[in-house]
């Protein structure tokens, strides 16, 4: 059944006139300026001893606190961390976590036949590099020579019947399993 209200409490509640504040001497009228350093030192002094001693029992307290805290998180992670470790060791894992754990050493077993790959192709590389700079300094060698004293003519020069550059690179890698 609804509360009934009576009459009084149909009245709106009062409204508090706002309180005008008193404006201090120290807000407006002084204008700011830099502190010398005694003044701050004064300052300093006064303030640390207007400050309340602290209380040594809550100091402790709170230090005991902590060290509660800190139990419980590490005493967590220790149980957490154990379970983990037996779980693996017991053969439990998962199999998705078996499977990338099998990759990654298998993947590791084929990086000395992929670094030796690496380091036939450097080779074929430095080799094609010495024989292309051996052709331009051949091409160079006879543009520049003559015949009576007159000049070759370009339907003659080594580098209109050199061979042009292969379009596609193909690489042949070995893998062993």
């Amino acid at each position: 059944m609804p509360i009934k209200r009576s009459d009084t409490e149909k009245k709106a509640p009062r409204r508090r006139r706002p309180v005008a504040r008193k404006s201090t001497a120290a807000s407006g009228d002084i204008p700011p300026r830099i502190l010398s350093s005694e003044e701050k030192r004064e300052l300093i002094l006064a303030h640390a001893e207007a400050r309340h001693p602290s209380d040594p029992v809550q100091r402790f307290s709170m230090w005991a606190g902590v060290a509660v805290c800190v139990t419980f998180v590490l005493v967590g992670w220790f149980s957490t961390l154990g379970s983990g470790i037996r779980s693996s060791l017991a053969g439990n894992m998962d199999p998705g976590v078996r499977q990338a754990l099998e990759e990654g050493k298998r993947a590791m077993d084929e990086a000395p036949a992929f670094d030796q790959t690496v380091r036939d192709l450097t080779d074929r590389l430095q080799t094609a590099a010495a024989a292309d700079a051996m052709v331009e300094e051949l091409a160079a060698a006879m543009n520049a020579t003559t015949t009576d004293g007159v000049a070759t003519s370009t339907a003659t020069r080594v580098d209109l019947f050199r061979p042009a550059p292969p379009t596609t690179t193909t690489i042949t890698t070995t893998t062993t399993p």
